[in-house]
This record gives C-alpha cells, structure tokens and sequence, in this order.
C-alpha cells in the first residue's frame, strides 16, 4: 500500500494552486459539471489514504472532490486535474456506475488527449496558464457561435407572417 495525507492549505504552493484551480475552471466548464473541491496529497509513512499504487491524483466515488500529489510538474498538474475532473463527470453520470475500470480511465485519458488539441503540453506555470486560457477562449468562442445560430433558429422564421428580423450578433 502506498500512503498519503493531507497537505495543509498553507503548505500547498500558491502557483500550483493557482494553476490547478484554472484547470478545473476550464474542465468543468468542458464537462457542464460543478466544479469539484480540490485538495492536495504527499507521500507519507502515516498517511490516511492508501493507494493500491503510486499516484498524481485521485477522485473518490462522490465525484465531488480530487486529490492531487503535491510536487507535479505544471503539465503533470493540469493534466491529472483534467483527468480526474473527467471521473468526477463520470461519477456524477449513473451510465458509467458499471463499467469497467478499464473504460474509466481510458476514458478519461482521452479526454485528456481531446482538451489538449493541438496545444503545447510543455512549459512552465506561465506557459501552463496562457495554454488554460486559450483554451477557455476557444469554449467561449464556440458557446457564442452556438448561442447564435440557436437565436437565429429561434427568431428568424421565413414564412411565417413574413418577419424576418435577420441576424443577431453577440459582441465579441
């Protein structure tokens, strides 16, 4: 068994927590889920927590909260909170309640693959932070372009007493 206990509030570096609260930011945003409370883990011989194997992260079955080691690098960090938000949709979705671990994490790695893109997965927390946010842009983007095309389905209706008030643009 491998140990771990919880890390402090006042232990835990303010970039990482910075960083991680971004990426759950984002990722929920993805996933249309509330975003999971997020706590930090170390290495222990006392800890509480006992893993079957070593981990980055971890989110138990009320798909609520993460667990994330401390000491991972920026790319580590983003991508196991990306991770583990993806088995707190999972949680959260009784679908997946019976299917097999296996699935689970290939699951959530491919949504790693998928949130990733063509986005750099290298840097330091500031290239980390610029990659967050480009992506955010992106869902922003595309909610907006969603957004208009369901308003111009809603208002615009050739044929029917001939009111055809045309498109209506969002400010961007």
């Amino acid at each position: 068994m491998y140990p771990y206990h919880l890390v402090g509030a006042s232990e835990v570096d303010p970039s990482a927590r910075s960083l991680c609260e971004h990426a759950v930011e984002v990722s929920c945003l993805l996933l249309g889920i509330a975003k999971p409370l997020v706590r930090f883990i170390a290495p222990s011989d006392d800890g509480i927590i006992r893993m079957k194997q070593p981990i980055n992260a971890y989110s138990p079955p009320d798909g609520r909260e993460i667990f994330i080691r401390q000491g991972l690098s920026p790319f580590e960090l983003v991508n196991a909170v990306i991770h583990e938000c993806r088995h707190c949709k999972q949680w959260q979705d009784r679908a997946w309640r019976n299917r097999a671990p296996e699935i689970w994490e290939r699951d959530a790695d491919l949504f790693c693959h998928e949130f990733w893109g063509e986005h750099s997965r290298a840097g330091d927390h500031a290239a980390m932070m610029a990659t967050l946010a480009a992506i955010r842009l992106e869902l922003v983007k595309t909610e907006v372009s969603r957004r208009r095309v369901t308003v111009e389905a809603m208002y615009h209706k050739p044929g029917r007493n001939n009111l055809s008030p045309g498109r209506i643009e969002f400010a961007s």
